[in-house]
């Protein structure tokens, strides 16, 4: 029985030995760093996981729900995993929504962690009271879909279970192989491919039900909380269209992905565009657990090959991935090309970019055709794509290749292709253009994972007032897309905030993506604070100031760990692209990333030398003592 959100357990599985156990998470754990993706950070550095092979019996999958995942808070519905990726070479993390953290919660389970390597494959099954291990020699090799299907019939419906499950893709190790549950995926990483490793198909997660009348929980506080996001004057378009409105924002701004980035605006935009697909192939509506926004949808659609089919969304990434960034203007054709990598468990992140990446070299004469075992891929070419993916997920011909991700690949496709190639820390490109988008923009390279959208995401200068600006981060620049100086602050200040989220298991769209102020955010942000203080049992003077020095804490951890696997500054940098070639055309043309100064200011705030290394300073104040000394 729950007397807090806690319940204080950790439950190990050992695949080698086929045994499992508890441990108990002590309170001050909890204080420190929360939940989610904190709680797997911290164990992974007294594991030294980020030191490990990822494809090794020393490395681990971790799996922790948000502190508020399983009460009833809005968005509460976010579980962090974490491993050594093998895409980047560093701690990997991905974040997937739905309900398996809820379940995991109700198990009375704040955190999962999986050691060893299985013998033969197998899929496991978490209760309450431990771990099932469950042959899986009759789904291995099978489709993600399908896979699902089989154990939802042997396990209930979703109101009995929830799933992670693995396609080929992770089977095959491709290095950006994806984990997903139900129509959610943790995409980015490749911690799919570290499931497939330890030959896992399946997690299969049985919960119980809470009583949250012993919480003594604040009546009024669903209501409050439901106000100030109803309230939003961005709410109604939120609900019927979701993220995918950033797709007509984006070019609006000059920020879009197309062609590989080599601009920002393109005049197909529309017929890719949220509204588009909304009005035209949407047949329903439907949401994430205690979210009051449901911005998802089923859209259906009919050809001669395939018929008639329903898939889920597809979402502002996949549209951006497969659509603008390969030119390809046909919306049905996006949404085919995601199901399928949802289905092979490809992140169609990586994939989008990796395609558009092979585009433009066969442009530039780095590559051939011959190269790419005669498919002939080309800008908006659909089955040629689709052909790519395919090899990739099965690791056939190039697909072996391209499976290694974008960084590797480019060693054996030739040195002259990485003057395509958009990475940070190994991981592909993925968010929107930089060069319009300048304070987000440089959160892509500093991001612990690697280049990443989702830490920056909900990034402040677009609500921020010159006033706020100013007040806050000591120029009206900050409030500008394109603006320079107080924008290492600003960053500073929105990757504390907003990665509170991965802590707490809340989604980073509701909480902060189409608020439209800074007062919003910030009204959004007291609430929840003061519901986590009263179902944590944890007081606090400062309220989400503490929260956000949990962040903190968490963001300076997960540098320590990059710094002892040798990242320093170059590391952080954005790809050429953006730092020397001006933006062609649009809202930002001429617009170049000056990263050197942005960086300068943003690692003063943080109190990092100017290499990137954390601070002795630093490292006392927020952990006590000196974790590195570099």
């Amino acid at each position: 029985m729950f007397r807090s959100c806690y319940s204080g357990r950790r439950l190990v599985v050992d695949l080698e030995k086929r045994s499992f156990g508890f441990e108990i998470i002590e309170p001050q754990e909890f204080r420190k760093y929360v939940g989610g993706r904190g709680l797997n950070a911290h164990y992974a550095y007294s594991r030294k996981l980020h030191l490990a092979d990822a494809f090794s019996d020393e490395n681990e999958l971790l799996i922790a729900p948000g502190a508020l995942v399983g009460m009833p808070c809005l968005f509460a519905n976010r579980t962090t995993l974490t491993s050594k990726s093998p895409l980047t070479g560093l701690l990997g993390d991905s974040n997937v929504g739905g309900d398996f953290g809820v379940f995991l919660k109700w198990a009375e389970i704040d955190q999962v962690v999986i050691r060893g390597r299985s013998a033969s494959p197998c899929f496991l099954v978490i209760k309450k009271n431990g771990c099932l291990f469950e042959d899986a020699s009759d789904l291995w090799g099978r489709d993600v879909g399908e896979t699902e299907e089989i154990l939802r019939q042997r396990y209930g419906s979703s109101k009995r279970s929830s799933t992670l499950t693995i396609g080929p893709g992770g089977e095959n190790r491709v290095r950006f192989a994806s984990i997903h549950s139900g129509a959610h995926a943790a995409g980015r990483t490749g911690l799919g491919a570290v499931m497939g490793d330890k030959g896992v198909k399946s997690i299969v997660v049985q919960g119980g039900v809470p009583r949250f009348d012993e919480l003594g929980l604040d009546k009024g506080f669903m209501k409050r909380l439901d106000s100030l996001v109803k309230n939003d004057p961005s709410y109604e378009g939120a609900k019927q269209y979701g993220a995918t409105t950033a797709i007509e924002g984006f070019n609006k701004i000059g920020v879009l992905e197309v062609k590989n980035l080599q601009t920002g605006v393109w005049d197909q935009h529309e017929k890719i565009s949220g509204k588009y697909l909304r009005d035209t192939f949407t047949v329903r509506h439907y949401g994430c657990i205690f979210c009051n926004i449901q911005c998802k949808g089923i859209s259906r659609f009919k050809n001669e090959t395939d018929g008639e089919y329903e898939v889920h969304g597809p979402e502002f990434a996949a549209m951006q991935n497969y659509g603008a960034r390969i030119l390809n203007s046909d919306l049905p054709s996006v949404c085919k090309m995601t199901k399928l990598s949802n289905n092979k468990g490809v992140d169609f992140m990586s994939m989008g970019a990796v395609l558009s990446w092979l585009m433009e070299c066969l442009d530039r004469d780095f590559i051939t055709i011959k190269d790419l075992d005669g498919v002939g891929l080309d800008w908006g070419k659909v089955d040629e794509s689709i052909e790519l993916i395919r090899k990739v997920a099965t690791r056939e011909g190039v697909g072996n290749i391209l499976a290694e991700g974008g960084e590797r690949a480019s060693r054996s496709l030739g040195e002259k292709t990485r003057d395509c190639l958009l990475t940070v820390k190994g991981m592909e490109f993925e968010g929107c253009d930089p060069r319009g988008y300048k304070g987000r923009g440089v959160g892509f390279g500093v991001a612990s994972r690697g280049a990443d959208n989702c830490r920056t995401l909900g990034a402040f200068e677009t609500v921020l007032t010159k006033q706020e600006a100013v007040s806050l981060f000591g120029s009206e620049e900050a409030a500008t897309l394109t603006g320079v100086r107080g924008k290492g602050r600003l960053l500073k200040f929105m990757e504390d905030y907003t990665n509170v989220a991965d802590l707490l298991g809340l989604c980073r769209y509701g909480m902060f993506v189409f608020a439209k102020s800074l007062d919003s955010i910030f009204a959004r942000c007291d609430e929840i604070d003061g519901f986590y203080r009263a179902v944590s049992g944890f007081d606090s003077s400062d309220g989400y100031k503490e929260l956000a020095r949990s962040s903190e804490r968490l963001i300076n951890l997960e540098r320590i760990m990059n710094l002892e696997n040798g990242c320093r500054r170059k590391e952080d940098l954005l790809p050429k692209r953006f730092r020397v070639e001006p933006m062609p055309e649009g809202p930002a043309e001429g617009s170049i990333v000056e990263n050197e100064v942005i960086l300068d200011e943003y690692y003063e705030a943080r109190g990092w030398h100017e290499n990137g290394v954390v601070s002795k300073g630093k490292q006392r104040e927020l952990f006590g003592e000196v974790l590195y000394d570099g």
